[in-house]
C-alpha cells in the first residue's frame, strides 16, 4: 500500500513537472491566444461589474477552468461566500502550479470568504498560504495577507458573532 501511495506521489509530481516545463516553453505562449487578459486585468483593478459583463459576453470562449475562478471571485464580491468556496477551492493546487498570481487571488478569495462565515481560523490559515505564495514569488500581496493573517489569527477562537435586537429597527 505504502508503495503505491508512493508511486502516485511521484507520477503525480511528474505530471505537474511536465506541465509547468511546457508551459514554459519558448514559442508556446505565442501559439495560444491569451483570452483572459482583459478579465485578469479587470479584476486587478476591480472593476466587478465591467469584469461580470465581459465574463458573461465570453462564456463559450472560456475554459471550464478560466470560468469557475472568475465566477468563484465574482461569487465572493456578491457576498455568496459557499459558492466561491465550491468554485475556487478544487482550482487552488493547479492554480499555484500554473499561475501563482491567480493562485493566490484564489486564496485571498477563499480567506475572505471563509471571513464572512465566521471561521477566522481558517481565513488565518489560508491568508498565510497566500503570502507564503507571494514571498515565493518575491512580490507583494494583492490582498495584503500578511496583514490579514496577523488579523484573523487573533480571532481564530472565536465563535461567529451574533446580534439578538428586540422590536423594529432600520439599517
Amino acid at each position: 500500500m505504502r508503495r503505491t501511495q508512493g508511486m502516485s506521489v511521484f507520477i503525480g509530481t511528474a505530471v505537474v513537472a511536465v506541465a509547468l516545463i511546457s508551459l514554459s516553453s519558448p514559442g508556446t505562449t505565442q501559439l495560444i491566444p491569451d483570452r483572459t487578459r482583459d478579465l485578469d486585468l479587470l479584476l486587478a483593478k476591480k472593476h466587478y461589474p465591467e469584469l461580470e459583463q465581459l465574463l458573461s459576453a465570453r462564456q463559450k470562449e472560456l475554459s471550464t477552468e478560466d470560468r469557475a475562478y472568475f465566477d468563484g471571485v465574482i461569487a465572493n464580491h456578491l457576498n455568496r461566500p459557499e459558492q466561491s468556496i465550491d468554485l475556487l477551492q478544487p482550482l487552488i493546487p493547479r492554480l499555484l502550479a500554473s499561475n501563482p498570481a491567480r493562485g493566490e487571488v484564489a486564496l485571498c478569495t477563499v480567506a475572505d470568504d471563509y471571513v464572512k462565515k465566521f471561521r477566522y481560523g481558517d481565513a488565518a490559515r489560508i491568508y498565510s498560504e497566500a503570502n507564503r505564495v507571494v514571498q515565493l514569488q518575491k512580490r507583494q500581496s494583492s490582498c495584503s495577507a500578511p496583514r490579514e493573517a496577523s488579523r484573523w489569527a487573533l480571532l481564530s477562537d472565536a465563535p461567529p458573532q451574533t446580534v439578538t435586537v428586540e422590536g423594529e429597527f432600520s439599517i
